[in-house]
């Protein structure tokens, strides 16, 4: 009774936390979008590459730059002329001469402008450039894989409530059976070892039902993960899973894969700035040239001026550096050579990728047709079973196991949807393309629950029905020995 009492408490706490805030597949992946943390962390990266490229494009320009400068010193400066330098007591003995103040001051203007750098500065705004584009590219990927995921989960979440419902279902049929060998246990008519199984049976089922309760909590919390919803907000997926019939071919998926996947295009765009690379290793080789001017202020002394400009130009060559220039370019064409190798491991790898998904496509699609077939045979069975026991032949625990076994299956033929629309959702992602207009698209098969239920429930023919027990043991009350022959 105990525990009747707390299923019955669990199930209604399940169908309460159940309801929420209807949401689709369509507003699941418009938050995604907007508040995935994941994909907000490559947003960023992107963006700082943006800004790397606008840093790069400044080394082109002139830099102007303002010093200040402000000393004290204990003495300030002098120049001391001997006594007899000019002459015969000229000066008479030594002189000492101030030539500034205990404090100084300076500020000027520094201007520098590159005019040859071997052509670093141009590599490094290529090399920017291809950073940029990998970075966008990766979020366009992250994009792909966080739709993936939603797909996924919110097709779990769909079929979670019917896999519970289903298992539900199982455990109230074993109960009756169980309650069933009670009764013959209490009559004589089945053995203690009957009533064990039974009972075993009956927890086998409440795990499997309290397992599912909580694998349906466990994906719903993960859908609310994805898209980032709030602590107290309650949400309730809402739509329809459907059988689908994919008829593209696998070598457009091949072709359309090399060409639109986006983490090809980031390999592509790090290939691109290794070769970058190199050329700036290589700028090392050549001298740098620049502009550079200046005009500086400072206090007027007996030896330096108030205003002082300089403008002019400066070379630097490096001619000797133990071979570290060299060791920089053979290091960046290694490290682009690597870069080279994982772009054709890349390629390799999604071509592999879209075959894999595309054939599980298509295994998904005769599991989805094998299940769907086995439940219009259970459904078929059950129906003549009904009819059986509205003629009181069937017994009523044998009708409820029947009718788990069939939300079983429904379960199952559930399962199958959800594979199906899972794989596709990691081919839509395998091979960057939409593949809306190569999908037929059909509603799947349900059985007639409520029919079932209310048949199961009526008392069509109550006198014909025969009890339980009598069912239990037909061979030891006879229908021929229980009627007496007329004269």
């Amino acid at each position: 009774m105990k525990r009747n009492l707390l299923i019955a408490c669990c199930c209604l706490g399940w169908a309460t936390g159940a309801t929420g805030a209807p949401i689709t597949l369509n507003e699941c992946l418009q938050r995604a979008d907007q508040r995935s943390s994941a994909l907000k962390s490559f947003e960023m990266a992107a963006k700082a590459a943006d800004e790397s490229l606008i840093i790069s494009r400044t080394s082109f320009y002139p830099t102007l730059k303002l010093r200040a400068a402000y000393s004290l010193a204990d003495h300030p400066e002098r120049l001391i002329i001997t006594g007899n330098s000019f002459a015969p007591s000229v000066p008479p003995h030594d002189v000492t001469l101030s030539t500034g103040d205990f404090d100084t001051y300076s500020i000027g203007l520094y201007l520098r402008q590159p005019l040859y750098t071997g052509g670093s500065l141009t590599q490094s705004q290529r090399r920017a450039e291809f950073q940029a584009e990998a970075a966008r590219s990766d979020t366009i990927y992250q994009r792909s894989q966080v739709a993936q995921m939603v797909k996924k989960t919110f097709s779990e979440a769909l079929a979670a409530r019917m896999q519970v419902q289903a298992l539900l279902k199982s455990l109230t049929g074993t109960k009756e059976q169980a309650r069933v060998v009670q009764e013959r246990l209490l009559e004589g008519n089945a053995r203690r070892e009957e009533l064990l199984m039974a009972n075993m049976e009956v927890s086998r089922a409440e795990a499997a039902w309290t397992k599912g309760e909580n694998q349906a909590e466990l994906t719903l919390t993960t859908l609310r993960n994805l898209i980032n919803a709030e602590p107290n907000e309650s949400i309730e997926p809402t739509g329809s899973l459907f059988k689908i019939h994919l008829n593209a071919p696998l070598s457009d998926l091949l072709t359309m894969g090399l060409q639109m996947r986006a983490d090809l295009k980031s390999v592509q765009a790090k290939v691109q700035q290794g070769s970058a690379d190199i050329a700036i290793a290589r700028s090392s080789y050549f001298p740098q040239v620049s502009l550079v001017g200046s005009y500086l202020r400072q206090p007027e002394t007996a030896t330096l001026r108030a205003d002082v400009w300089t403008i002019g130009a400066q070379a630097e060559w490096s001619l000797f550096e133990w071979g570290r220039t060299s060791a920089e370019v053979r290091r960046a064409a290694a490290l682009a050579q690597q870069e080279v190798f994982r772009q054709d491991e890349a390629r390799k790898d999604v071509l592999l990728e879209i075959e894999q998904f595309w054939r599980g496509i298509k295994d998904d699609e005769g599991q989805l047709r094998a299940t769907e077939a086995h439940l219009v045979s259970l459904e078929y069975t059950l129906e003549r079973l009904l009819n059986r026991y509205q003629e009181g032949l069937v017994k009523r625990s044998d009708i409820l196991l029947m009718e788990a076994a069939l939300w079983n299956a429904y379960a199952a033929y559930v399962q199958s949807a959800v594979n199906l629309h899972t794989t596709l959702a990691s081919l839509e992602r395998a091979s960057g393309a939409d593949l809306t207009p190569w999908m037929e698209n059909s509603p799947l098969y349900e059985p007639d629950f409520a029919g079932i239920a209310e048949r199961i429930n009526q008392a069509a023919h109550p006198k014909l029905q025969l009890s339980e027990p009598a069912l239990a043991a037909p061979a030891t009350v006879p229908v021929e020995k229980s009627v007496t022959p007329s004269p």
